[in-house]
């Protein structure tokens, strides 16, 4: 092995040390304990006999950690190692994601669990919880900034189906709210660690079949009388007539979940609208994972518990 060209991650880099492990070109030297207490798959490798002429380096077995890229291996060494995770981790929904995807594939419980309970403070599963994490008044401890970059929300819907479901509605409705200049992540991709990282075909068909259900909900069960004429109040029909366009994305698009401005209509009006509102965004959010495709909120709080 020629280790002129490997780095060592040198916070991950313990001089008493049992083992290396190598992600890419980074080296780690963390304790083989450490990793077996914490993943079954490390404990089954490490009681399978080694062979004496083993690959070495700086006299600790070398693990070769295939397709796993050196900063997700970096996350999850350090969630393990330390109490406190850095802001850099917490903050971050592409090293949460990566977090995610190697507890998995490792079989780390604890960081699995540990990343859901984070992405719960911000990732709201009811209607309930999602209007007080907007009105601050949720009882999470809420991180100092959301996750909300298109390449995080990429890196989490990757991952989600099969590590933590229930945040894959929200997700998908996040990525939804994008600028529609920057749409084409759903088929281009994104750029993340390792290389360029590309939705699936069944979430970018989520995106899009999401994205029609949505709007047309907006129109006939959260705003159905905004689309309706009031030949009886022409003054609120006139200024109907100029909020649908401040309130609509160029292309139509009117967003179900996020309460919208009624300004410039009676009060009358206003009351009538907000009571249909209130009660079509209930609606709205209960069939929102069924509009992308999957399933109900309760069968991918089964999928979760599930994994």
């Amino acid at each position: 092995m020629d280790a002129a060209h490997l780095t060592r991650c040198e916070e991950l880099w313990f001089e008493d040390g049992t083992v290396v492990l190598r992600a890419e070109d980074t080296v780690f030297r963390v304790y083989r304990g450490m990793l077996c207490r914490q993943s079954s798959v490390f404990k089954d490798l490490f009681e399978v006999p080694q062979p004496a002429n083993g690959e070495c380096y700086e006299g600790c077995p070398l693990v070769h950690m295939e397709a796993t890229p050196a900063e997700d291996l970096r996350d999850i060494l350090l969630a393990i190692h330390d109490v406190d995770w850095p802001e850099s981790i917490t903050d971050n929904g592409v090293a949460l994601a990566g977090l995610l995807e190697l507890s998995k594939k490792y079989d780390f419980p604890n960081v699995r669990q540990r990343v859901t309970k984070i992405l719960l403070a911000t990732f709201p599963t009811t209607l309930a919880m999602y209007d007080a994490l907007n009105a601050h008044h949720t009882v999470y401890t809420v991180p100092k900034r959301l996750i909300s970059t298109i390449p995080e929300l990429v890196a989490l819907a990757r991952v989600l189906p099969g590590t933590a479901p229930q945040f894959l509605p929200y997700t998908l409705w996040k990525l939804i709210r994008a600028p529609e200049t920057d749409w084409g992540f759903v088929f281009a991709g994104v750029e993340g660690r390792g290389g360029r990282v590309f939705l699936p075909p069944n979430l970018q068909r989520a995106l899009v079949q999401g994205r029609i259900a949505l709007s047309t909900a907006s129109r006939t069960t959260v705003f159905p009388q905004l689309f309706a004429p009031t030949p009886t109040n022409l003054h609120c029909d006139w200024q109907r007539l100029r909020l649908l366009p401040a309130i609509m994305k160029p292309d139509g698009y009117l967003d179900p979940i996020v309460e919208q401005p009624l300004d410039g209509l009676c009060e009358k009006c206003r009351e009538v609208l907000r009571e249909e509102a209130k009660v079509g965004r209930a609606v709205v959010w209960n069939r929102l994972p069924d509009m992308f495709g999957l399933g109900s909120w309760d069968d991918l709080a089964r999928s979760g518990n599930e994994v």
